[in-house]
């Protein structure tokens, strides 16, 4: 880790493909978040030993969510409860 030397961050996986694929750089991600398709020109390499971490996910106390959030919402909870 003390020989990494990191220059930037971004909050969205794709923003930051953009970047990889013009040279700018690596992306330290998420497997599947970007296209890594052969047509995509970018690869995904899992770093050993492999890293895990806790996912949440976190809404306001009274949100509205549409009709497929709801649906989202509700697998969430029938997959992970």
């Amino acid at each position: 880790m003390d020989k990494l030397n990191f220059v930037g961050t971004v909050n969205l996986a794709y923003n930051g493909s953009v970047f990889v694929k013009e040279g700018l750089g690596y992306m330290l991600t998420f497997e599947h978040l970007v296209d890594t398709s052969e047509e995509s020109g970018l690869c995904f390499r899992p770093i050993k030993p492999t890293l895990e971490t806790n996912m949440y996910i976190i809404w306001k106390k009274y949100q509205v969510f549409s009709p497929i959030a709801e649906l989202f919402l509700k697998r969430l909870r029938q997959d992970y409860s």
